[in-house]
């Protein structure tokens, strides 16, 4: 379990850090690339933790093994960690030991630095964030910045506009939840967007109270192959579900693979998803090959999911 505190006047303790991972992903990159955590810690002592990495997609395999470090070191379960993608390196395949280890960092320096904060929000299909303030003494949204959660439809790499972000707003950090559903634009695109991520900060007053919940699922969305001999092949996948729930209005929504504008508009479509949103896709380890369809099984779970979080605790 994360570090009890007593919150006083806060609604929840958030703590934040950037570790870089250049070396780790791709010594040769033009810029440096970072991962990002944010931790956050209701008033019962229930807590998540969500990284963003500036990769375009996660191994499973290193998904599983940050995760297990973090609930052995850290007591937080796995439902609670959140691995999301927001760049276009890939992972490597071989040698991760350094890349998970960076990432460990990451999430224990951020839960390290723990501090009474409020959630602020503001969204619409196209842009939502979750902006989280320093406690401000009026209980207002005029707390200093220190994270801000944004997911962004039709996003492809943010990393560049993440590093863009905190250069705009030294001391806070920014962390995309990609949907994964087309590249990212440039030009007058590029640029529209990020104007929608500014107003959608400045937006970001209505102020969430309430428990933290999350649950995971892993779905198995086994298939049979047959070779060339026509010999059955059977090829096992699990493929990650993840809902986490901020106060009573907020849910980030993760799929393990790339999320077609239809998926988006369908997991919109639930029942419980008149609340606040927001979604990523390429989260926790995506399943091979990226570009394949979420399947069906995926959205048994999240329905499950969503009903599961809705029943009184």
């Amino acid at each position: 379990m994360l570090a009890a505190c007593a919150l006083a006047a806060a609604d929840y303790q958030a703590g934040t850090a950037r570790v870089e991972i250049t070396s780790h992903v791709r010594p040769s990159a033009s810029r440096p690339l970072w991962a990002r955590a944010l931790a956050l810690e209701d008033g019962k002592g229930s807590g998540v933790l969500i990284i963003s990495a500036d990769v375009a997609a996660y191994r499973r395999e290193l998904a599983e093994l940050v995760a297990a470090r973090v609930q052995k070191e850290y007591g937080l379960e796995r439902a609670g960690v959140l691995l999301s993608a927001c760049g276009s390196e890939v992972a490597p395949a071989a040698g991760t030991a350094p890349l998970a280890d960076a990432l460990l960092t990451a999430a224990g320096a951020a839960l390290g630095a723990l501090k009474p904060a409020s959630l602020f929000f503001s969204g619409t299909p196209a842009v939502s964030v979750l902006a989280v303030r320093e406690e401000a003494p009026a209980r207002t949204p005029g707390g200093s910045l220190l994270a801000a959660l944004f997911s962004a439809e039709n996003s492809g790499p943010e990393d560049e506009r993440a590093a863009a972000f905190e250069t705009a707003h030294p001391g806070a950090l920014a962390l995309v939840l990609g949907s994964c559903v087309a590249p990212a634009s440039t030009g007058p695109g590029q640029n529209n967007r990020e104007s929608g991520f500014t107003r959608a900060l400045e937006n970001a007053t209505s102020r969430i109270a309430g428990p933290l919940r999350a649950v995971f699922r892993a779905v198995d969305t086994s298939r049979t192959f047959s070779d060339r001999d026509e010999q059955p092949i059977p090829q096992r996948t699990l493929y990650p579900v993840q809902v986490i729930r901020i106060g009573r209005g907020i849910m980030i929504v993760a799929f393990g693979g790339r999320l077609a504008s239809a998926d988006l508009a369908r997991v919109r479509s639930l029942p419980a998803s008149a609340r606040s949103l927001l979604i990523t896709g390429c989260a926790n380890g995506p399943v091979p090959p990226p570009a394949a369809p979420v399947p069906e099984s995926a959205f048994d779970a999240l329905g499950a999911i969503l009903k599961r979080l809705d029943r009184p605790q």
